[in-house]
């Protein structure tokens, strides 16, 4: 429903000729009609506050207690995507379709692309961005989504303008020719999701990988 910004006017304009110039019953129309426009105001305001993509403070804590999501902190505008990732778990089914949209809102992004690993891993990659002290909670809540025995591999990030990759990928920018594009694409950015290689007995760490199972074991660390 779309909000009426100007009674007094659309009362004036219908005026019958005769009286157009009538200054005190202008005068009156005023009074009178600028209290339906505050009505208008306020109702619109709490009906348009009702929807997550507009509600604030105590009206968003509903609407998180509504699908099961606390605040956890944070503060409107990001407890909104939790929200909304919330509602995109409670739904979800695993479905690649679903793991693309809650990745999507989450990294506030325009374009997201899936890819699946044998046997049971995917990757996700999107042209929006993370804050570096978000990424585990992220990844956490996107797992959260995936369906049981389905692991979330691998979290990416790449420049919508011009993306590092070759024919084939929407705008595509590969290497450097040194005279039109010295500088070519820029690389995607593969968020850290996975904990240092290490055997066991050190703290927040993986081993190798298995055959069995997918999950493929924690990152090398180089030393240069």
């Amino acid at each position: 429903m779309e909000k009426i910004t100007n009674h007094v006017n659309l009362a004036k304009e219908r005026i019958i000729e005769q009286y157009k110039d009538a200054t005190n019953l202008k005068a009156i129309l005023d009074s009178m009609v600028n209290q339906v426009q505050d009505l208008e105001d306020v109702f619109y305001s709490l009906l348009d506050g009702r929807w997550i993509e507009n509600a604030t403070g105590q009206t968003l804590d509903d609407f998180g207690t509504i699908v099961g999501q606390n605040r956890e902190g944070f503060d409107d505008d990001f407890y909104r995507v939790l929200i909304y990732v919330k509602i995109g778990q409670n739904v979800s089914e695993g479905e690649p379709e679903r793991l693309i949209d809650v990745y999507k809102i989450i990294s506030q992004a325009n374009l997201v692309y899936f890819e699946d690993h044998f046997p049971a891993g995917l990757t996700l990659s999107s042209d929006g961005s993370i804050a570096d002290e978000l990424i585990t909670f992220v990844y956490e809540k996107i797992q959260s989504v995936a369906g049981a025995g389905i692991r979330v591999d691998e979290l990416g990030l790449f420049d919508s303008e011009k993306p590092f990759a070759f024919a084939g990928f929407p705008n595509a920018h590969p290497f450097g020719d040194g005279v039109n594009d010295p500088n070519g694409g820029i690389f995607a950015r593969l968020l850290k999701t996975r904990k240092d290689f290490a055997f066991e007995g050190v703290s927040d760490s993986d081993g190798f990988g298995t055959t069995e199972d997918h999950i493929l074991g924690g990152v090398f660390t180089a030393t240069i």
